[in-house]
């Protein structure tokens, strides 16, 4: 019989994977897009993840560095980097950024709290699942802080613009 944590861990994995992130992503960028006008905040979160993503896929199979082999799950693609782990920071990235727009205090700080167990949880699942290391986990935070930071530069997201569309969105009340 598996343990309490092992399958509070997994399912943890399972909803924090690359896939359900991106797909929740795609989800609110549309809803964010089409039903309150906000193409550049809506443009930003995706490419946030997009790019982070992306970065983490070719860096796979450019390293290829292969899964412990006594991992407690299988998995198939190359361990370094963590995509869970790049898909959580940037979460966390960007729920501290939109955080500076809201003014109830509760709220900014259960978002900045959100945002902090959530990495915390999914760097825990994949270092108890054994499927990645340190070295894994650290790059992939390093790659989210990369395109953060990159994101932030781009003309596409001109911080006064994005910050206009942020407030228009009412996120701050």
């Amino acid at each position: 019989m598996q343990s309490l944590l092992f399958n509070f861990f997994i399912i943890i994995s399972n909803i924090g994977g690359e896939t359900m992130m991106v797909a929740a992503t795609t989800i609110i960028s549309i809803i964010i897009f089409f039903w309150h006008k906000e193409e550049i905040l809506a443009g930003f979160i995706f490419f946030n993840y997009i790019a982070t993503m992306s970065l983490v896929v070719v860096l796979k199979y450019l390293i290829h560095k292969p899964r412990n082999p006594f991992a407690l799950v299988h998995e198939s693609s190359y361990a370094f980097p963590s995509g869970h782990t790049a898909a959580a920071a940037i979460t966390l990235f960007l729920l501290f950024y939109l955080s500076r727009f809201i003014k109830n205090k509760s709220w900014k700080d259960f978002v900045k709290i959100f945002g902090i167990i959530w990495l915390i949880l999914i760097i825990s699942a994949r270092l108890y699942l054994k499927v990645h290391d340190i070295y894994d986990i650290l790059a992939s935070i390093l790659i989210a802080i990369f395109i953060f930071k990159l994101s932030l530069e781009l003309k596409i997201f001109s911080k006064g613009i994005l910050k206009k569309e942020i407030k228009e969105l009412k996120i701050h009340e």
